[in-house]
């Protein structure tokens, strides 16, 4: 009895997911010395829509593959702009430093949303909690940056492009967070991710296989089991995962693996990849982690709020 609660607890999935999430940063860094940075994200996406396919068809008796052009037309912008830029940002920046660094930069991105949802979605105005955790999650990112952290032995300084392509990705998933706060709430999660997925992969491998970088013949074993690894486990399950939390623990307890993909990523990354683990990359996570944390509570505390008077009412 124990063992299945404890199986069925929240943190046990959001810890699963953070690992999925943190692993794949890892085998993307892994990746990127026998794939190409865009074919690798375009292979990626690709067998990971070809999973969405597989799914639907499995599944005919209850789910039917989304026909609706309106989805279609908003799902494609969240493909292109929030999976196939992002991913390929994250992957790209991950030739400049550590997978550390780019999962732990990668975290600030609920402050980024939280801003933009103050401009554009009236009900998400900043407060002095959230403006207080955005400002400590950016503090934390700039001591990164001021340090030159790479978390890389043979890099001395880091590159700025890698933080730049960070930042890119992290800004384009924050737009998509936000169209989809404002767009696409009326549309069932799966059907929008299933087509959001082929939308990026149908972007992104033309971009990969037109590139001048395509080649596949430096791939060994061990890089295509990366690759499955990372798009049907690190990318279609993951998803899976994060869809079935969302729907059974909430949103507000879901992005909690805000805090877990951090600490994968660079545990991950020194223990498979002889990746730096520096007193100043501990440091800027700790500022970056604390930030998110004041955002969330406060986030968390707002749909509380809602569901009591939803209750009374």
């Amino acid at each position: 009895m124990k063992n299945n609660q404890l199986i069925n607890h929240p943190i046990a999935h959001i810890t699963v997911l953070g690992t999925l999430f943190g692993m794949s940063i890892v085998a993307s860094r892994f990746s990127i010395g026998q794939f190409a940075p865009l074919t690798f994200v375009g292979l990626r996406l690709t067998l990971a829509s070809l999973c969405f396919v597989i799914l639907y068809l499995i599944s005919q008796g209850k789910r039917k593959w989304p026909k609706d052009g309106l989805l279609w037309r908003r799902a494609t912008f969240l493909g292109v702009i929030g999976t196939a830029v992002p991913m390929a940002a994250f992957v790209s920046s991950l030739q400049y430093q550590s997978s550390g660094i780019t999962s732990t930069l990668i975290t600030i991105s609920p402050a980024i949303t939280v801003l933009l949802a103050h401009f554009f979605l009236p009900d998400e105005r900043l407060t002095f909690s959230k403006s207080f955790g955005v400002a400590l999650a950016f503090s934390g990112a700039l001591f990164l940056a001021l340090r030159g952290e790479s978390g890389l032995v043979t890099i001395g300084r880091v590159n700025p492009i890698g933080y730049g392509l960070v930042f890119l990705g992290i800004s384009c998933s924050s737009v998509s967070n936000i169209y989809i706060r404002k767009k696409m709430l009326d549309f069932a999660a799966m059907d929008v991710a299933a087509v959001r997925m082929l939308t990026a992969a149908l972007t992104a491998m033309p971009i990969a296989l037109l590139s001048s970088d395509f080649n596949l013949k430096q791939v060994n074993a061990q890089g295509w089991l990366v690759l499955l690894f990372a798009a049907i486990v690190g990318t279609f399950f993951a998803f899976l995962l994060d869809f079935y939390n969302t729907q059974r623990f909430g949103a507000s307890t879901a992005v909690m693996v805000s805090y877990v993909v951090p600490i994968v990523g660079v545990l991950g990354g020194a223990i498979l990849l002889d990746e730096q683990i520096t007193g100043g990359m501990l440091g800027g996570m700790l500022l970056i982690v604390l930030g998110v944390g004041f955002i969330l509570r406060r986030q968390t505390a707002v749909q509380q709020e809602k569901q009591i008077h939803v209750e009374e009412a």
